[in-house]
C-alpha cells in the first residue's frame, strides 16, 4: 500500500505553485474516487451505453442492476482513455463525464469538482493531472477492495497533514477496527458460519466506512457464502464521499450511505440492526445539535434514544452510546450487538443521577453492557489517551446475563515501526487473539473480571451535624437595615427593638431556648412583641459557631444541620456484601452509617430525602494492584553498594577525563589546517535558512540550535519544525546528507551533531553550519571531536569579542585550526574517544539508578509515616 498510495500521492508534486499542500486532498481524493469508478465500469460500459439508448430515469436504474448487477452507472462516450484523446476538449468533456453518472453518485459535488476542474484548465495542469490517473491501474483485479479502502485512508491521512488536522477525525486505524470486529463477532461465531448468512451492520459515525469494510472482510473470511449490508451515516461531506465510493466498489447498497447529523437527524430512525460499531469524536461539544436532541428527548420520552439522560454539552460521545443501545435489533427479534470505542470520561463522569450517571444506570439495570475492554495507549492516530471498547448485547448469552465482564488489555501491544500522528502502538493478529480468548473465556484472571450490573451502583448519602450556635444581644449593633427588615417585620420601626437589645449587655448565651426566652421577656417588659418565627430568625442573626453550645432546632423541633459541616458520601450497593442491589438500601446505608460514619461524628444523622442513586465503573481501581515498598534493610544495602560503585566510576570519569585531555593533547604537535581547506567546492561551508517561515506539516526539516540535545543527535526527528518544499528548495546550498557535521554559531555556538541517515534532505537554520569534509583529507567524526574540544574553544575564545554578547560566525568557523594526522590515526582517535565517552554514559546511566533508589526509599518512608507500619 504505502508503494501504491506515495504513487498517488506523488501526482500532488503537479500542483506545486498553484495550490497550497493543504488543498492537494481537494484534487487528489476526488480524482481518486473517479479513476476508481472509471475502473469499476470498463467490464460493462458498452452493455450500458446500450441501455441507455432504450431506457431511462428509474427504468434504467432497474435494467442496468438486472443486467449488469451494478447499482451505479455512467451513460457517457467518455472514459480516460477517450478524455486524452481530444487534449482541447478535456474540461467540458471530463465535466460531462462526471455529470452522467446515475444520480446515486452524489459524491463529486461534495468536493466542488467541477470548480477544480476549470482551476486545473486555466493553469495548464488538467490534462497532467487526468494523464496521470489514467496510467495508475485502479480495476478490482489490480487493487482488491481491502487494499483500496488503504489507499483512501492513505491518502486521507497524508492530506490530515497536509492540511494540520487530525487524521482521526475521518477514520480509525485498521488493528483498533478488527479487534472491536472480532469481539462483536464472538458471541455469534458459530450462527455467522452458516451457508447463505445475512446480517446487517450499521456505523453512525461512519468516517471513510473503514469500519464497515473491515466488518465485512472479516465475516467473508470466515464464510464466504455470507451476506453482510452496511449501513453508514456520516456528517463530513469528505469522509461521506470517500465512504459511499468505497461502498460502491463493494457493490453494497449505495442509499445505505448518508450524509447528515446521526444526533440530530437520524437518516434510519426506522430501522434497527444486528450489529453497531462506532468511533465517535471524545471531547467534543454538541452544541449544533443540542435544540434537535433536547426536542426528540422531549418528544420520544424515557423510551426515546436520549430518555436515559443527556451528558454535559462540552463532551457528546455518550450521546452516541445511548444511540447505538437503541439501533440495535430488539431481543424478540433475536438481539443485537454494538461496540463503540469511547475515551475514560464515560466510564465515572458526572455524580450521582447527573445526567452521565443516569445513562450508565439505564444501560447497567437494563442488562446492556456485555464487557468493556481497556485498550493500550497511544492507539489512536488524534489523541495517546486511553481508550475503551464497550460491548453492548441484548440478548445475552445465559451466563452472561446480569454480568458485566471487564478485561485489561492496555498492555497488550507492540510498538510500531514508525507512528503515525499519535498512534504508537498496534494490536497485531497474536495479540488480537489473545483478547478475544479472554472473552471467550468469561473467567476471572489477571486481566479479566467478572462483576454484576448492581456492583457498579452506589447511594450518595448526605451526612448531616446540627447547628451549634452561642448568642449574644450585643451583636444586635451590626444589623444592617436588610437584616433588621427580616427580624422585626417590614413597616415595623426596628429602633424600640435595638434599644432593648443594646440594653441586655453583653451575657452569652448556649442555649437558644434561653435566649429567646431572654429576648420575650425583655421585649414584653418594653411593650414589644414578635412571632415565635421572628424569635427564632433573630437568635440565628445574633449567633456564631460554638462547638460547646446545645444544638439549635427548626420551627418543627427538629435539629438544624450545620450547612458548613454537611457532607456527602458514596455507599456502594455491594458495601456489607449486600445482595440486593439497590432494594437493600435502608439496611445497608444503616450498616455503613454506623461502622464509618458514627464513630467518628456520633450527632451526626443521614438526610434520607437527600439520597441519590449512581452508577460509576471504576475500572482503573478494580484493576489496581498494591505493590509493597521493599524494606529499608535491602534498599540501604542496595544504596550503600550503588554510592559506592558510583564513587569508583567518578575516579574511572576522572581518569577518562585526563586520558581524553591526553588524546586531543597529543595531535597538538600536529600540524594543523583551516577547516575551511577540509571543505570540498561542491559542498561548502554554509549557514542554513534565513527565513523558513511559519511551519507546515507537509514539509522539509529543518534543525536549529535548540534541536541539538548532544553529540548524538537531535531529540526527536519527527518533532523537529519544517519548512515549505518551495523555501527549501531556495536553499538548496545548505540540505544536508547522511554524515555530515551540524555545528550551531551564532550566540548559542558550539553545539555539534553528525547527521543520520533519516535526516538525509534535511535543512538548517541560519545559526547552524553545515560541515562536509573531503572524505579523502578528513573524517567527519574526527573534526567533530575536535570542533567540541579545547583546541576549537581556546581558537574561538581568542576570535570572539563583545561587550553585550559572543556569537560565532561563518568566517571565524571557517579558519579554526584542525590538527591533521593520517586518515588511519583520525579513526584510531575517534574510535577511542567514543569508547570513553560510552563509558561515561554508563556512568550517567548508574546516577540515575541510584537517584530511583532514593525515590524508592522516599515511598517506603511516606508510607511508614502514613500508615505506622514498616514496609
Amino acid at each position: 500500500m504505502s508503494t501504491l498510495g506515495g504513487l498517488v500521492w506523488s501526482i500532488a508534486d503537479q500542483l506545486r505553485g498553484i495550490y497550497r499542500p493543504h488543498q492537494y486532498g481537494g484534487i487528489i481524493l476526488p480524482f481518486t474516487i473517479l479513476r476508481r469508478l472509471d475502473c469499476l465500469l470498463e467490464p460493462t460500459r458498452d452493455e450500458v451505453r446500450a441501455l441507455a439508448e432504450k431506457y431511462e430515469g428509474g427504468a434504467l436504474d432497474v435494467q442496468v442492476k438486472r443486467k449488469t448487477g451494478l447499482t451505479f452507472y455512467n451513460t457517457s462516450q467518455y472514459d480516460f482513455t477517450q478524455l486524452l484523446k481530444d487534449p482541447e476538449g478535456l474540461r467540458a468533456n471530463l465535466i460531462d463525464y462526471i455529470s452522467r453518472f446515475s444520480s446515486n453518485i452524489d459524491v463529486f459535488e461534495r468536493f466542488g469538482f467541477e470548480t477544480e476542474i476549470n482551476r486545473l484548465e486555466e493553469k495548464k495542469r488538467l490534462y497532467l493531472i487526468v494523464s496521470k490517473f489514467a496510467n495508475v491501474d485502479l480495476h478490482p483485479d489490480t487493487v482488491p477492495n481491502a487494499e483500496m479502502g488503504d489507499l483512501y485512508e492513505h491518502l486521507i491521512y497524508k492530506f490530515a497533514e497536509a492540511s494540520n488536522e487530525e487524521a482521526g477525525e475521518h477514520y480509525t486505524p485498521r488493528d483498533a477496527i478488527r479487534l472491536m470486529v472480532d469481539l462483536l463477532f464472538a458471541e455469534e461465531s458459530e450462527a455467522l458460519l452458516e451457508p447463505g448468512t445475512v446480517r446487517t451492520i450499521y456505523d453512525p459515525t461512519a468516517g471513510t466506512g473503514g469500519m464497515l469494510s473491515v466488518a465485512e472482510e472479516r465475516l467473508l473470511e470466515r464464510n464466504p457464502q455470507a451476506r453482510l449490508r452496511l449501513y453508514g451515516q456520516e456528517i463530513n461531506d469528505l469522509s461521506y464521499a470517500i465512504c459511499k465510493s468505497d461502498m460502491i466498489g463493494k457493490g453494497q447498497e449505495v442509499s445505505n450511505i448518508r450524509l447528515g447529523d446521526t444526533l440530530a437527524d437520524d437518516k434510519f430512525f426506522d430501522k434497527s440492526f444486528d450489529f453497531c460499531m462506532s468511533n465517535p469524536p471524545y471531547g467534543v461539544d454538541w452544541k449544533a445539535s443540542e435544540t434537535a436532541v433536547k426536542e426528540e428527548r422531549a418528544k420520544g420520552g424515557p423510551s426515546g434514544r436520549f430518555g436515559p439522560g443527556l451528558p454535559q454539552v462540552s463532551d457528546g460521545q455518550m450521546l452516541f452510546l445511548t444511540h447505538l443501545a437503541h439501533k440495535m435489533r430488539p431481543a424478540h427479534e433475536g438481539g443485537g450487538r454494538a461496540g463503540i470505542v469511547l475515551n475514560g470520561s464515560p466510564l465515572f463522569t458526572g455524580a450521582a443521577e447527573s445526567g452521565p450517571s443516569e445513562i450508565r444506570r439505564w444501560l447497567l439495570e437494563n442488562d446492556l453492557v456485555d464487557a468493556i475492554i481497556a485498550l493500550p495507549t497511544d492507539m489512536f492516530f488524534n489523541t495517546g489517551i486511553a481508550t475503551y471498547i464497550w460491548l453492548m448485547d441484548n440478548a445475552k448469552q445465559s451466563e452472561r446475563r446480569g454480568k458485566v465482564q471487564l478485561i485489561d488489555a492496555s498492555n497488550m501491544w507492540t510498538k510500531m515501526r514508525k507512528g503515525m500522528g499519535s498512534k504508537r502502538k498496534e494490536v497485531g493478529a497474536a495479540t488480537r487473539e489473545q483478547i478475544v480468548k479472554l472473552y471467550d473465556a468469561f473467567s476471572e484472571t489477571g486481566g479479566s473480571k467478572i462483576l454484576n450490573n448492581s456492583d457498579f451502583g452506589y447511594w450518595a448519602i448526605t451526612i448531616e451535624r446540627p447547628l451549634r450556635l452561642n448568642f449574644s444581644a450585643s451583636r444586635a449593633i451590626t444589623l444592617d437595615d436588610k437584616v433588621q427588615i427580616k427580624a422585626f417585620g417590614r413597616g415595623t420601626d426596628p429602633a424600640p427593638f435595638m434599644t432593648v437589645l443594646a440594653s441586655m449587655g453583653e451575657e452569652l448565651y448556649l442555649s437558644q431556648d434561653q435566649f429567646v426566652e431572654a429576648l420575650r421577656e425583655q421585649f414584653a417588659a418594653a411593650g414589644l412583641k414578635l412571632t415565635p418565627a421572628q424569635y427564632r430568625q433573630l437568635a440565628i442573626t445574633l449567633g456564631e459557631p460554638d462547638e460547646l453550645a446545645e444544638a439549635v432546632m427548626d420551627a418543627k423541633g427538629c435539629l438544624e444541620p450545620d450547612t458548613r459541616k454537611r457532607d456527602t458520601e458514596n455507599v456502594p450497593f455491594t458495601y456489607g456484601a449486600n445482595p440486593l442491589g439497590d432494594a437493600g438500601r435502608d439496611e445497608t446505608i444503616k450498616a455503613y452509617f454506623e461502622a464509618e460514619v458514627a464513630p467518628h461524628a456520633p450527632d451526626a444523622w443521614v438526610d434520607a430525602k437527600k439520597t441519590k442513586v449512581g452508577y460509576e465503573i471504576p475500572f482503573t481501581r478494580l484493576f489496581y494492584t498494591y505493590t509493597e515498598p521493599r524494606p529499608f534493610e535491602a534498599i540501604d544495602r542496595d544504596l550503600e553498594a550503588q554510592i559506592a560503585k558510583i564513587m569508583e566510576l567518578l575516579r574511572k570519569v576522572e581518569s577518562l577525563r585526563k586520558d581524553r585531555d591526553s588524546t586531543v593533547e597529543s595531535i597538538l604537535g600536529v600540524e594543523t589546517v583551516q577547516l575551511k581547506y577540509l571543505i570540498p567546492a561542491s559542498r561548502p561551508l554554509t549557514y542554513g535558512i534565513v527565513q523558513a517561515g511559519d511551519p507546515v506539516e507537509d514539509g522539509v526539516p529543518y534543525i536549529g540550535p535548540s534541536d541539538i540535545v548532544d553529540h548524538n543527535g537531535v531529540a526527536d526527528p519527527e518533532a523537529l519544525r519544517k519548512t515549505t518544499h518551495g523555501i527549501a528548495q531556495a536553499y538548496r546550498r545548505s540540505a544536508l546528507i547522511e554524515g555530515d557535521v551540524v555545528v550551531s554559531i551564532g550566540p548559542a555556538f558550539g553545539k555539534t551533531m553528525i547527521v543520520p541517515a533519516e535526516l538525509t534532505g534535511a535543512n538548517l537554520t541560519q545559526d547552524t553550519a553545515r560541515v562536509a569534509c573531503d572524505d579523502r583529507i578528513a573524517f567527519n567524526k574526527y573534526v567533530q571531536w575536535v570542533l567540541r574540544s579545547p583546541v576549537a574553544y581556546r581558537f574561538w575564545d581568542k576570535q570572539i569579542t563583545g561587550a553585550t554578547f559572543r556569537r560565532l560566525n561563518l568566517d571565524t568557523l571557517a579558519r579554526t585550526p584542525i590538527p591533521l594526522p593520517s586518515l588511519d590515526e583520525q579513526h584510531r582517535i575517534v574510535e577511542r574517544l567514543d569508547r570513553e565517552t560510552a563509558q561515561i554514559d554508563a556512568l550517567i546511566a548508574e546516577c540515575e539508578r541510584l537517584i530511583k533508589l532514593s525515590q524508592e526509599r522516599r515511598s517506603a518512608l511516606i508510607t511508614t509515616a502514613v500508615t505506622g507500619q514498616t514496609a
